[in-house]
């Protein structure tokens, strides 16, 4: 899969509840889901929508800095944040500190208070991955409050599909809050995974599959999850 697509995949879901990307782009969630379903959108257009969804684009300028990678929008960068693979291990604590009190404090987003809050509260054993972000900084759009409740949807979650009923898929999945193993209902976009089938493994973000995994990337996704799970308690 094109990286620019994977990126694509765990953003847009969240951009089209408008907690997240471009806000003064005609159509931008359009533009993003043609270009994923191989419309001829100049790529540079695409980069440009995805360097304003703030969030992400910071953390993907800093796990590819820390691993003296050019393009922020390299296929390994995007899989660190969104899944997780070994680029997470080059990323020190105290660099996501500095980004936190440095890239996100802007009029738009934190304030320098809220920023040092945050950063006073981050434990010595974190990895610079999406659940990260949703587990110890949370909205800093102000566009929704992150609850406990909230945290399994927020997070890119994993799963084994159960059954398929038209859109909506069944899936066995693990919910960290609370702790427990549970089947649930979520939504399935056909055209981005037209090829799922019970017994495939999956990733799932906002409650829509994001993407078919093998053992290798779903074992990542629950590896740097769980590190950034535990270092909660």
């Amino acid at each position: 899969m094109q990286a620019l697509k994977q990126a694509i995949l765990y953003s847009l879901k969240p951009h089209e509840l408008g907690l997240c990307g471009p806000q003064c782009v005609d159509d931008s969630k359009g533009i993003l889901r043609r270009y994923f379903l191989g419309e001829d959108i100049p790529e540079d257009e695409i980069r440009e929508l995805l360097k304003q969804f703030t969030g992400a684009y910071y953390y993907l300028e800093l796990i590819a800095q820390a691993n003296n990678i050019d393009d922020y929008f390299d296929a390994k960068v995007i899989e660190a944040y969104w899944l997780g693979n070994s680029l997470l291990d080059n990323v020190r604590t105290q660099d996501l500190k500095s980004m936190i009190l440095e890239k996100f404090t802007r009029p738009d987003l934190l304030t320098p208070e809220q920023a040092k809050v945050i950063v006073d509260k981050i434990p010595d054993k974190v990895v610079a991955h999406h659940s990260f972000h949703v587990f110890f900084v949370g909205s800093i759009t102000g566009r929704i409050e992150i609850t406990e409740d909230l945290k399994d949807t927020f997070k890119t979650s994993w799963g084994e599909v159960i059954e398929i009923i038209k859109d909506k898929v069944l899936i066995k999945t693990q919910n960290l809050f609370p702790e427990e193993d549970v089947e649930t209902k979520i939504d399935w976009d056909k055209k981005f995974t037209p090829d799922l089938k019970p017994g495939d493994l999956v990733s799932f973000h906002w409650s829509r599959i994001s993407e078919i995994l093998d053992q290798d990337k779903l074992n990542n996704l629950k590896k740097y999850t769980l590190i950034n799970f535990k270092a909660l308690k």
